[in-house]
């Protein structure tokens, strides 16, 4: 991460390499299942923290759930106060592979997009823990528009997180959090390091496309060939 911030694109490529050799492989179950399994049992995670009542613990749930979940479970212990932007749902593709546009899709922008979004995004109309989300003015998960004044406890972007969300959580003491996996570093970040930086100092090696188009079909989009530098920069990026 360090010698990609650098520039240093031999040293980061070879890193990433390196960093291979440790083991570990693509969970090919989905995407979404990489963050709700555990470090035993998952060996796509190659550094990570597992969570445990009483032992390692986190409050991200009372602070990431849609503000609706504080009237669903009975709780006040619950803040709403970190949201996806509308930037990063609108950069998620659709399923085939092509880029979001409101100005293609606008008219039913969440039908079609590709599994990594609905695995990352709660948005107006998703299903969630046996409901519906209502993220707009007067919903059950509001709205309201930003501040830099105070905490809005409600969407200021009209989205939720739903990456690393556990439903089985108690978001009152903390609790049921076996299972929580925090991963600092997992297999398809080293495949995407060395795709970029290869990318970057030697352009049209065959390795790009390869461990690039891993981590799509893992995560259940196509995958891409014969692109130019820039593209494949931006799509490695994505």
């Amino acid at each position: 991460r360090v010698a990609l911030f650098a520039e240093r694109w031999d040293v980061a490529a070879q890193a990433a390499r390196d960093v291979e050799k440790c083991g570990g492989a693509l969970d090919l179950t989905g995407y979404a299942n990489v963050f709700n399994g555990n470090l035993k049992s998952n060996k796509e995670i190659l550094f990570g923290v597992d969570f445990e009542q009483d032992v390692i613990t986190h409050r991200y749930d009372a602070y990431v759930r849609p503000s609706g979940d504080a009237k669903a479970l009975g709780t006040s212990a619950l803040y709403s106060v970190f949201f996806p932007t509308s930037e990063l749902a609108d950069s998620y593709e659709m399923a085939d592979g092509t880029p979001f546009s409101w100005e293609t899709h606008g008219s039913d922008p969440y039908t079609g997009r590709e599994p990594r979004f609905y695995a990352t995004i709660l948005y107006n109309g998703a299903s969630w823990m046996g409901r519906t989300i209502e993220s707009y003015v007067g919903g059950a998960d509001g709205f309201k528009e930003y501040e830099n004044s105070k905490s809005a406890n409600t969407t200021v972007t009209g989205y939720y997180l739903r990456k690393y969300l556990n439903e089985d959580v108690n978001v009152q003491t903390g609790g049921n959090l076996l299972g929580h996996v925090w991963p600092y570093f997992r297999l398809a970040e080293i495949y995407l390091n060395y795709a970029e930086a290869l990318n970057e100092y030697d352009p049209g090696n065959p390795d790009i496309e390869q461990y690039l188009n891993q981590v799509r079909r893992r995560a259940g989009q196509p995958s891409v060939s014969g692109l130019s530098q820039a593209e494949m920069r931006k799509k490695i990026r994505a």
